[in-house]
């Protein structure tokens, strides 16, 4: 008998963009979710998020340590 797996929903949270606090999720998290090639977020976040939408209104650029690389996240 197969075992059916649920995979692990995307956590959302709160995040304020200027003044307004809304509802977010880490684009990483969506890139690993969707189990995209090893090594092409930065060419995907470009393509699906920054060329479509506008940083400080519709999404913030978060830096932080990836396995100890600086990194900027959405």
């Amino acid at each position: 008998m197969s075992k059916n797996i649920q995979p692990e929903l995307i956590k959302i949270l709160k995040t304020n963009i200027g003044a307004d606090g809304v509802n977010s999720v880490n684009s990483r998290e969506i890139y690993e979710y969707l189990d995209l090639g090893k090594g092409q977020y930065s060419r995907w976040v470009k393509n699906n998020l920054i060329d479509l939408f506008v940083e400080n209104e519709d999404y913030i650029g978060v830096r932080h340590n990836v396995e100890g690389n600086h990194v900027k996240s959405y």
